[in-house]
């Protein structure tokens, strides 16, 4: 028989079933996340065989909006982030009160960031010279730079601006134009939650006679929702490439403007354009071929520059085809715009016959 001290008290239980009793917490712990492991890996599985079949377009989210019919498309996530990255805002120290606060009206807009080394772009028409230098341009994390240079671009009112930094997000990616269509979904930087559909292509004037390397017709923009458009905004397709800027007037001046001047703008600091200034209408013209009229689409020549004199076109030559594609009043500009060559292929209607000729582009 064991005799334990008079002064201590009995023991509770055996050591042994305590440490035993002690485990079991981790133990079914355990269990749990063993459990939970192989529900989500079954889960897994089955989402990777049996897609569900109200997945939404790559990049896109699809959601209902609460106690209404109409779709809203949320931009991928990740998508997001890198947009975030790539724009800045720029605001006019003028209308900074107390040093610390903008007024309404302060921001002048938002800007595509084009290089690593600072280059940015942004549509701004009521630009006035020199006001640069009162500018504050903030990135996403909210560190503020100057501009050290600017250049205009006045035709389609762009400025492109160097911020006084290095290492920018300049990864900027522009869309494959002949993939872009009617009821694309469109975003603003500014405002991610909410997107827009691109539209139909329209005339921008009334004008029947006009030159060829200036912008005729656009793509319009409409939001979902019928709220107001975000005037002067970069837009952005879902994989974030950059379609334009959202015109005052509701429709898209195209990025291709931007992307044709890339190589001078890094290389010299300025930007310029080649193309074929003639000047002429868009006809639909009837071709007597094999016992048949044929009407064929094209642009009918009734200006031509001194420039270009001997140099294949005529004066009422109608260019059908440029560069094997069929003439397109929004098309065929933005083609001999982004061409690398000298010179466009072209074939025109010449007298009731189809000739082939060659034309040397110009500096605008």
């Amino acid at each position: 028989m064991k005799i334990f001290p008079p002064h201590l008290p009995p023991r509770a239980c055996r050591v042994p079933f305590r440490r035993a009793y002690q485990s079991v917490p981790l133990i079914l712990a355990f269990f749990l996340i063993a459990i939970l492991s192989a529900f989500t890996t079954t889960m897994g599985a089955i989402a990777w065989f049996m897609p569900f079949q109200y997945m939404s377009q790559p990049g896109i989210t699809v959601v209902r909006a609460p106690g209404e019919g109409t779709e809203v498309k949320l931009l991928d996530e990740l998508v997001q982030q890198q947009v975030k990255k790539r724009i800045v805002h720029i605001y006019d120290t003028r209308e900074k009160l107390g040093g610390a606060y903008y007024a309404t009206g302060a921001k002048k807009g938002t800007a595509m960031i084009l290089s690593a080394e600072g280059w940015a772009t942004m549509l701004l028409p009521t630009y006035t010279w020199g006001e640069e230098y009162f500018w504050e341009v903030v990135d996403y994390q909210g560190r503020v730079y100057k501009v050290s240079s600017l250049v205009l671009d006045s035709a389609p009112d762009i400025v492109y601006f160097r911020m006084n930094g290095d290492r920018f997000r300049g990864d900027v990616s522009f869309p494959d134009w002949d993939m872009l269509d009617v009821k694309d979904v469109l975003w603003s930087p500014n405002n991610l939650e909410r997107s827009m559909m691109l539209g139909d292509i329209d005339i921008l004037s009334n004008e029947k006679s006009f030159l060829l390397t200036k912008e005729h017709a656009a793509y319009t923009v409409s939001t979902l929702d019928g709220d107001e458009l975000p005037v002067y905004d970069p837009l952005i397709l879902k994989n974030g490439a950059f379609v334009g800027f959202l015109r005052k007037d509701g429709t898209v001046l195209p990025s291709w403007y931007v992307s044709a001047q890339l190589v001078s703008l890094f290389e010299t600091g300025t930007v310029g354009y080649s193309g074929i200034p003639v000047k002429g209408t868009v006809v639909d013209h009837s071709v007597n071929g094999e016992h048949v009229y044929e009407v064929v689409s094209g642009f009918f020549v009734s200006f031509l520059p001194y420039q270009l004199y001997g140099g294949g076109l005529l004066l009422h030559d109608v260019i059908i085809e440029v560069e094997g594609q069929p003439f397109h009043i929004y098309e065929t500009q933005r083609d001999i715009l982004l061409d690398e060559h000298d010179t466009v292929h072209m074939r025109v209607l010449r007298g009731g016959e189809m000739i082939d000729v060659d034309v040397k582009k110009v500096r605008l």
